[in-house]
């Protein structure tokens, strides 16, 4: 537990043999439950979990029979930790690219009630333009800008960020099932928080990258997917929040 409050940590992971027992073993000894949900992997990640399984009851393994998309494993971490009680529930990439350490700062605005969803900002570290790949930098920015019309949260400043906390009444409001299942998944959430008219904010974390990892992003084709959603979802959201209300 954590200052009182029970929390779990869904861990989407898609083909991570080699970073998930990284991801296991710097949990911080405070989360209650770990989520890890295998996104139909070609390759060991199911069995590497299940070998630390063995001797750490506070893991659950999901196993996605058809690829679902980091949305889609995402989200279904987030109904097992409901299922399982959690008050607060984090999102940590099964590529070991989000450092444990930061999660206490992730999860002190939502014990103290401050904010109903907190959101990792890589983007205001100082050193994030000499450790993130100077494309993703560019491209991060880009589509937070974007992402601040489409979403309205103005104050968001790394929309791409997956390092997130939710507090359990939130998540309990939210139809995780429009939520967006793909890479979209970051920006959806942002868009039906707003619906909710939910506190969301920013918390500075480190930029992690070059400890193993090998990004599954294809560039161009999640550039036009991302370009699509934001431009409907501005429109959408206009609609539902201020006409058809």
């Amino acid at each position: 537990m954590y200052r009182g409050q029970k929390v779990g940590v869904s861990i989407p992971a898609y083909n991570e043999e080699t970073q998930v027992g990284r991801v296991i073993e710097t949990m911080p000894d405070f989360v209650d439950l770990m989520v890890i949900v295998d996104d139909s992997s070609k390759d060991r990640t199911v069995e590497i979990v299940r070998q630390y399984m063995q001797n750490n009851p506070k893991i659950v393994l999901i196993e996605n029979v058809k690829n679902m998309g980091v949305g889609g494993a995402s989200c279904r971490g987030y109904k097992e930790a409901l299922k399982q009680g959690m008050d607060a529930v984090a999102i940590m990439a099964g590529d070991a690219q989000m450092h444990p350490e930061d999660l206490p700062a992730l999860l002190d605005p939502i014990v103290d009630g401050l904010a109903d969803y907190t959101k990792g900002n890589r983007l205001g570290n100082p050193d994030v333009w000499k450790v993130m790949p100077k494309y993703r930098f560019i491209g991060n920015h880009l589509l937070s800008l974007m992402s601040k019309f489409a979403s309205g949260f103005w104050h968001i400043n790394d929309s791409q960020g997956g390092y997130t906390v939710i507090n359990r009444q939130t998540l309990e409001e939210l139809d995780l099932d429009l939520i967006g299942k793909g890479y979209i998944f970051e920006n959806s959430m942002l868009v039906e928080l707003n619906l909710l008219n939910k506190r969301v904010i920013n918390v500075p974390i480190t930029p992690v990258y070059n400890v193993g990892e090998q990004s599954k992003i294809r560039l161009m084709r999640v550039s036009i997917e991302m370009l699509v959603y934001l431009s409907g979802a501005f429109f959408s959201r206009i609609w539902r929040k201020y006409i058809k209300r």
